[in-house]
């Protein structure tokens, strides 16, 4: 017959096998008493070898288990027989929650003790990337996941290089744009560390965008950025913070209708295609209030009045791994530079400032300083 302690030594270390972890314990009934059990693989062999056996008997029994389940129906007429002990019971939800498999834990009335849990060395992983897809379109980006590395690698897409960031679970990821005036055709990835590398070949496909002609009036036509403008924004929009900010799905800043979408091409005054458009256009009223899309803390805050001539008064929020966002023509800033923000949070309202033909507000997404669509981070989680 299995004693009580046995047979919880049977149930604890049947979850323990089942979560994947080597242990060792030892259970006392009397004084002088030892019984060893060593789980040696998962579903596998319980081997018991017991201190008091005499020179002819076999020093290890073995009890072959299919899983948890299984083991618990076999011992479910004996565990019936006796009382429940809620603290047996507990020992084994921590034991099968793993909330306690890296600290010593003892039941007092049936002497029970776990002496020792250690992790079984993980299976070997082979290095390898995997892609969210190999074709896509102009302002979208490559999801790139890589596993199995024991030192961080290097990626590279279309001649320049990203840089992966890491995940709990150990891998690594980057988020690889491609510049919506990237020529359409075949490119590679290529990922490397040490004794490893793997090329995948990629296609760019034509995001066919039409083009949009803007009439600016003469106090606007003439503006160009300064060159604290320009620096102050480029270094703001390539942060790169190791940490992952946000979480889940964006929202849009604005409630207003959306009036120009990311990608079309632009001819200002109808002078020939110079650029595109780097967001997404919210036709808001003057005064309207803008919101933060995800978390994140605030990079920059640009006055109009201190040189940010053509964004205006602008805002740019840093939401980690390489991850940025801007929101430019503000009227009014609501935030700090170096202020955290929520999502939903205030950042400003909708205004006219800057290069603008109206009130709006420009809404811009940016990896490593590479504009894409925002449409793809409100539609699904990343």
């Amino acid at each position: 017959m299995f004693s009580a302690p046995r047979i919880l030594a049977y149930l604890v270390f049947s979850v323990m096998a089942v979560l994947g972890v080597f242990a060792t314990m030892q259970l006392s009934q009397e004084e002088g008493d030892g019984l060893f059990i060593d789980l040696k693989s998962k579903g596998g062999s319980v081997h018991l070898e017991d201190k008091n056996r005499t020179a002819n008997e076999d020093p290890f029994k073995a009890t072959k288990v299919k899983s948890f389940e299984d083991l618990i129906e076999k011992v479910k007429e004996k565990k019936s027989k006796r009382s429940q002990n809620p603290q047996i019971q507990k020992l084994m939800d921590e034991a099968q929650s793993k909330s306690k498999l890296n600290t010593i834990a003892e039941v007092t009335k049936t002497k029970v003790k776990v002496e020792e849990v250690q992790e079984i060395p993980k299976l070997v992983e082979t290095p390898h990337m995997t892609l969210n897809s190999t074709s896509l379109e102009q302002g979208k980006f490559f999801v790139v996941k890589l596993a199995g590395l024991k030192s961080s690698p290097r990626l590279w897409f279309n001649s320049k290089e990203y840089q992966p960031f890491k995940m709990k679970d150990g891998s690594y990821r980057a988020l690889v744009p491609i510049e919506n005036l990237t020529k359409p055709g075949t490119y590679s990835i290529l990922a490397r560390t040490e004794g490893w590398e793997q090329k995948i070949p990629v296609t760019v496909r034509d995001n066919n965008k039409a083009i949009q002609y803007i009439t600016l009036d003469e106090t606007k036509s003439g503006l160009q950025a300064t060159q604290k403008e320009l620096s102050n924004i480029g270094s703001s929009l390539r942060a790169r913070s190791f940490a992952q900010l946000w979480r889940g799905r964006f929202i849009y800043p604005s409630t207003a209708p959306k009036s120009s979408p990311f990608g079309v091409k632009r001819s200002y005054n109808r002078a020939p295609v110079s650029s595109y458009h780097k967001g997404l256009d919210f036709a808001g009223a003057l005064g309207s209030t803008v919101v933060a899309p995800a978390a994140g803390k605030v990079v920059l805050v640009g006055k109009e009045a201190e040189g940010y001539v053509v964004h205006g008064n602008v805002v740019i929020i840093d939401h980690g791994h390489a991850l940025t966002s801007i929101y430019m023509h503000l009227n009014t800033v609501s935030v700090q530079q170096g202020q955290q923000v929520t999502q939903g949070q205030q950042l400003g309202t909708i205004g006219h400032t800057g290069i603008s033909t109206g009130p709006h507000l420009h809404w811009g997404t940016y990896l490593y300083g590479v504009s894409f669509d925002p449409e793809l981070i409100v539609s699904k989680s990343i």
